[in-house]
């Protein structure tokens, strides 16, 4: 016997996402591919939409636009438009499409579940370091919202991945390779590639759905210290140890103290990959260190071997009494908020 499992046979259309499949209207579907857990993915629309029936008998839309077009990326997949698809393959989490000339993909995240979508506050994208709300280029930054992610993960080792479970996040079109993910906050790194001197846009991706774009402040360069405690900066004295009122730096000493958002590199570094030893790489723009206000030498100011966005200052400890100052790098001529360190 032959069973209608999508379609309506009363007329020809692109209605119905999210109700029974068997109610949905179809024009000219053509490519079909059934996951491993049983969701038929099909071209529809003359191959311009792709569409899903799950588990419960539902359509929705996968992809696809009103008008055939070029999907940019980290376009949102339910409105990236499409040419169109004439053939589809279901491979691990990832589902392949011919699209005119090109093979193309779109990453199906585990866990795929009903829910309500991520949701970022305007004030939810930070520097990781200083929490200020301005993004560079390779900068280490935070989002904080609710529903972010399933639970807490931290990326395996280097390079980074693009998406951590079932949660992805994009920044101004470009993915971010992602280090921690909990509900509430997500870590990771800008892209290199990012557009400056203008607001950026950045969604987070769940298997429940897309959180609203949020507009983000993208700076050529974005110096911010890491610190703890009452704004300390995170700064290693020669012997080793945390710089703090208990273990102050001298006149003289070098201090290594630990940045991120130095902005473009005179050597690149893939976004999301390790900073190799040889050769270093060094901002490409002019930079600069004051203590107390005071030109302090900066022996390096680059990104630090071994780690991932992560930069350090070589900084020698200017001639000053004894006291907790001010400390302030400057790159590319925007300053960092001030931090403490102590000296005596």
């Amino acid at each position: 016997r032959v069973f209608q499992f999508a379609g309506s046979a009363s007329w020809a259309g692109q209605a119905g996402d999210g109700g029974p499949a068997t109610e949905a209207q179809l024009r000219q579907p053509t490519a079909l591919a059934l996951s491993p857990t049983g969701v038929l993915y099909f071209s529809d629309n003359s191959g311009t939409r792709i569409r899903r029936v799950g588990l419960d008998g539902r359509v929705e839309a996968v992809m696809g636009a009103p008008v055939p077009g070029d999907p940019g990326l980290c376009a949102v997949a339910e409105s990236a438009p499409l040419r169109r698809v004439d053939a589809l393959l279901v491979w691990d989490r990832t589902l392949l499409f011919s699209d005119g000339l090109r093979i193309q993909q779109i990453a199906l995240l585990q866990g795929a579940s009903s829910g309500q979508p991520p949701a970022v506050p305007s004030d939810g994208v930070v520097h990781a370091g200083s929490f200020e709300q301005k993004i560079g280029p390779g900068v280490l930054f935070s989002i904080f919202g609710e529903r972010l992610a399933a639970g807490e993960m931290a990326a395996p080792g280097a390079p980074w991945p693009n998406y951590l479970g079932s949660t992805a996040a994009c920044l101004d079109g470009y993915p971010v390779p992602l280090f921690y993910t909990n509900t509430g906050q997500l870590n990771g790194q800008a892209h290199y590639s990012i557009r400056t001197g203008q607001t950026g846009y950045l969604r987070v991706f769940t298997a429940a759905g897309v959180s609203p774009p949020v507009p983000v402040n993208l700076t050529p360069t974005s110096p911010g210290v890491f610190q703890y405690g009452d704004a300390r900066a995170i700064a290693v004295n020669p012997d080793g140890r945390v710089n703090g009122p208990n273990a102050p730096a001298s006149p003289g000493q070098v201090v290594v103290v630990y940045l991120s958002g130095t902005g473009a590199l005179d050597r690149a570094v893939p976004t999301g990959e390790v900073a190799p030893a040889t050769p270093l790489s060094r901002p490409r723009t002019a930079v600069a260190a004051t203590i107390n206000g005071q030109p302090a030498l900066m022996y390096y100011l680059g990104l630090t071997p071994g780690f991932i966005g992560l930069a350090q200052a070589n900084v020698e400890i200017p001639n000053l009494p004894s006291g907790d100052y001010d400390l302030v790098f400057t790159i590319g001529g925007v300053s960092s908020k001030p931090v403490k360190i102590s000296i005596r």
